[in-house]
């Protein structure tokens, strides 16, 4: 999975916009966790299709129907609560898909 991170233009969160995705992977499957830069798991692995920016202070933003990945689809992520430094990971079924570091 292939993923590029930036900061929204006010700075209030972490843009990750995919560009290369597994086939058919469902947002039921997909997960995302992150990490505090020491390695402290701060936010469990949550499907994307649960993920809800008020309680989780992330989101998933689809451009198709909703239920599957695809290319250029979006998670938003609250800079406020996963600052510089922390890790992202996103997993899917059995297997790590991507890490990077937010920055």
């Amino acid at each position: 999975m292939g993923i590029s991170i930036g900061v929204s233009s006010d700075g209030t969160n972490w843009i990750l916009v995919i560009f290369s995705s597994p086939r058919q992977l469902a947002t039921s499957e997909a997960k995302l966790a992150i990490f505090s830069s020491s390695g402290t798991l701060v936010f469990p692995p949550k499907a994307f299709s649960l993920l809800n920016y008020s309680t989780d202070r992330a989101a998933f933003f689809s451009t198709g129907n909703g239920t599957s990945v695809l290319v250029g689809d979006r998670l938003l992520i609250s800079t406020a609560s996963f600052p510089v430094g922390d890790q992202v990971q996103i997993t899917g079924l059995t297997r790590i898909l991507f890490t990077g570091t937010l920055r």
